[in-house]
């Protein structure tokens, strides 16, 4: 599981990722793409800046990612943000260390 270097090491790495994701969280295979896995791959992505390897990593640890909603995972990131400071790369980082973040509770008031 070593960095993708070109197209075919990137798509064998993606293969293998989601091969374990599979043998490890069979449920994954019951959550809708359109619904579920193509919004929190494109917010991790996009937003939160999580290069693929990062995105592997994070959804190897945690796939129960894919069930959250985008909504409530763009609340906590900017909270999360907003009380500490760390700028985009920092958080990107932070969330392949500790996935478990949008799954936290936060309260605001």
């Amino acid at each position: 599981k070593g960095v993708a270097t070109n197209a075919g090491d990137r798509s064998e790495l993606i293969r293998e990722r989601v091969k374990e994701l599979i043998l490890k969280h069979p449920n994954v295979l019951a959550l809708s793409v359109e619904n579920n896995v193509e919004p929190t791959l494109r917010f991790l992505t996009e937003e939160c800046g999580l290069t693929d390897e990062g995105l592997g990593k994070v959804l190897t640890r945690r796939p129960s990612l894919l069930e959250l909603k985008v909504e409530s995972m763009r609340k906590k990131k900017n909270f999360i943000k907003d009380q500490s400071g760390v700028n985009d790369e920092q958080m990107a980082e932070m969330i392949v260390r500790f996935p478990d973040a949008f799954s936290l509770s936060v309260t605001t008031g």
